[in-house]
């Protein structure tokens, strides 16, 4: 996962496509309505709005304003539908969105590293946050906190981890695809996944698959390949190869 950062000023009134990626928007400065496809909202300075994909959006605001621009790759599961978050919740997310903004300005050797720690550390920031909105169930919750802080422990036991809650494993399946829309194996596989693209992508020595899987968590080279290919549509020698070429 990584996050894209920006701000935005802009004129009374300011668009936003659909996106096939999840973005949250933070009110900086100004007051205005938000329209959205079937309802409207009110907003106002240092507010948060939450996005779904492909979900269009219109703002009009009383006078010019400033955006906080976060746009979400790789990422599995979030908000499935718009969540307004009210100003007195985003004083920690404002804090650390600025501090992203300052540090893209800094790309010495550890901006890597630093970086992804600060997306990690925005991305629970928000969705404590989004979470205390929609009511989450306090079980699914800590699953997802506990999948996200240790999916690349190969001794990661998720069945252990689900037996923990009391639930059965079948009911805790149902509770969990309810909330997020996908059940708790497929949100392990998901993030390791996301987590190989990224060592792929931003290692700066070559890494052989089987080191690949070792560092997401999977002893097994051949089923990290298997299950990579199904997610990516190729395997990751393809895309390994697909990423030095560039």
């Amino acid at each position: 996962m990584y996050i894209d950062y920006k701000i935005i000023e802009t004129s009374v009134f300011q668009e936003f496509k659909p996106s096939e990626h999840y973005f949250y928007i933070i009110i900086l400065r100004g007051n205005g309505t938000c329209k959205l496809p079937h309802n409207s909202l009110i907003v106002q300075s240092h507010e948060l709005i939450a996005f779904p994909l492909n979900t269009p959006a219109e703002f009009t605001f009383e006078s010019s304003a400033t955006l906080g621009i976060m746009e979400l790759h790789d990422i599995v599961a979030t908000n499935p539908s718009i969540i307004h978050i009210s100003r007195s919740n985003t004083h920690l997310i404002r804090d650390l969105f600025y501090k992203a903004i300052d540090l893209s300005e800094y790309k010495d050797l550890y901006y890597d590293p630093v970086r992804r720690a600060m997306d990690m550390l925005i991305f629970e920031a928000i969705h404590a946050e989004l979470h205390t909105a929609l009511n989450t169930n306090p079980y699914v919750l800590q699953m997802i906190y506990n999948i996200n802080n240790h999916f690349t422990d190969i001794n990661y036991d998720l069945r252990s981890e689900i037996e923990k809650t009391g639930y059965s494993l079948n009911h805790f399946r149902k509770l969990f695809k309810s909330e997020t829309g996908i059940p708790p194996i497929e949100f392990l596989n998901h993030r390791r996944i996301e987590y190989a693209k990224e060592l792929i992508t931003q290692s700066k020595i070559p890494l052989t698959v089987k080191e690949i899987a070792l560092n997401c968590g999977y002893n097994d080279a051949y089923y990290f390949s298997r299950l990579f290919k199904k997610m990516e549509g190729i395997s990751p020698k393809e895309y390994i190869n697909n990423n030095n070429s560039h």
